[in-house]
């Protein structure tokens, strides 16, 4: 039997099935390796699962796009999750998929193959003070009692402690409710929305929740609590046709997207009426966007091969042998406070290669690799473009998790 040239990742075809015509697919790493190998169907969709292998590819028969591609192949590759967990006994979830993830599309130039990975940076601040008593002797002063508990706490942890998006956003929700509800009292003729805009403009006096992005941009509070309250809805009522896991759900990027937006809610809330030491992290966002803009200032986006038994270092020097340079300049995009995403794109005839790619980085102009990442062989037979997506995210040690499976 004759094999099908188009892209693959470790032997599983993304672009070819035997039950339909393929439009687009994403694949997406997960936690572990499937037990068995399974393939599941949903409309448009089919969902693949090989046994021994980490990651997940789901192919539709439309061809989608963008954020369209990966909210709907997310959905699919959850619900072949939650099949799995029953047929198989195999418990698995995604790891990070709204920011790690291998997505192939049609388009009007042909097939372009998106390579999206995330990095932290990490930038902390903190400070100690000493009282310096007569005769030069250092007092390290007693650091600030903690602060009472209460149930929002609770919440909070929990969100923190879930591998689940989803759970995340709605623990950290609850979170955020039960704080405003102990600082400004929920009233009895109140509508949730109503008093949540309420809380939070009241909260305004001592918080600035002017700077919280929705779809990359700043928008009013009102607006903010209208978008916030509506995945509320469809994340925590469980009734059919209410809910994230039934047909009318909130989509995945739309859930990652509300839960940043609440955990700065939440810590801005934590800054101005709870005594801890969680802060806005304003000055390091500055920090963040002044090392990104000036390390990554002319960085070189690269592809490439690495053979079996490679022991170079991940950040050892390198030549431009040893990669595949994409052929666009790499541009910085800020992406939200204390996110930015290093991008280039090259048409595939232009790389070193045509064959097939297991790692990526972003190099300085020595070619000492900054930022890598690593994947299953990936090849690119028929394959007209690779783009590269490298999202850099501000790790600040302090602060709660960003992200989430």
């Amino acid at each position: 039997m004759e094999q099908s040239l188009m892209p693959s990742l470790a032997g599983i075809q993304l672009l070819d099935s035997k039950s339909c015509s393929v439009g687009s697919a994403l694949a997406v790493q997960l936690s572990a390796p499937a037990r068995a190998s399974e393939m599941h169907n949903f409309a448009d969709w089919e969902v693949d699962l090989r046994s021994g292998y980490n990651y997940a590819v789901a192919r539709s028969r439309r061809h989608l796009a963008g954020s369209a591609l990966v909210d709907d192949g997310m959905d699919m590759i959850r619900r072949a999750l939650d099949l799995a967990s029953i047929t198989s006994v195999d418990h698995l979830v995604t790891l990070g998929a709204a920011d790690n993830h291998i997505a192939v599309e049609r388009t009007g130039d042909g097939i372009l193959l998106r390579l999206r990975s995330i990095t932290g940076l990490c930038i902390g601040t903190g400070f100690n003070m000493t009282t310096m008593r007569s005769g030069e002797t250092a007092e390290l002063n007693h650091p600030p009692p903690s602060a009472p508990w209460m149930t929002a706490f609770r919440f909070f942890r929990l969100s923190q402690e879930s591998r689940d998006l989803f759970d995340a956003c709605r623990n950290l929700y609850l979170g955020m409710e039960a704080l405003l509800d102990k600082i400004f009292p929920k009233e009895r003729s109140e509508d949730e929305k109503t008093w949540i805009l309420r809380a939070l403009r009241g909260a305004n006096a001592k918080c600035d929740f002017s700077a919280i992005p929705l779809k990359g941009r700043v928008v009013p509070l009102d607006a903010l609590v209208d978008r916030l309250h509506d995945i509320r809805v469809h994340v925590f009522n469980a009734k059919s046709g209410r809910v994230g896991i039934s047909e009318k759900r909130a989509n995945y990027l739309e859930v990652a997207e509300a839960y940043s937006a609440v955990l700065e809610i939440w810590i801005e809330l934590l800054r101005g009426w709870v005594p801890t030491s969680q802060g806005s992290g304003l000055v390091a966002y500055a920090d963040f966007k002044f090392v990104v803009e000036n390390t990554y200032a002319g960085a070189v986006v690269a592809v490439g091969q690495a053979m079996p038994g490679t022991n170079r270092r991940e950040h050892e020097a390198t030549t431009a042998d040893d990669w595949a340079i994409l052929d666009s300049p790499a541009e910085i995009v800020e992406l939200r406070p204390g996110r930015a995403a290093v991008i280039a794109r090259s048409a595939v005839q232009a790389l070193r290669t045509t064959q097939s790619i297991n790692r990526l980085a972003i190099m300085n102009s020595a070619y000492v690799p900054m930022i890598t990442g690593s994947f299953p062989d990936l090849t690119l037979e028929e394959v007209d473009q690779v783009e590269v997506i490298a999202e850099i995210r501000l790790v600040d040690p302090g602060q709660a998790r960003p992200e989430f499976s």
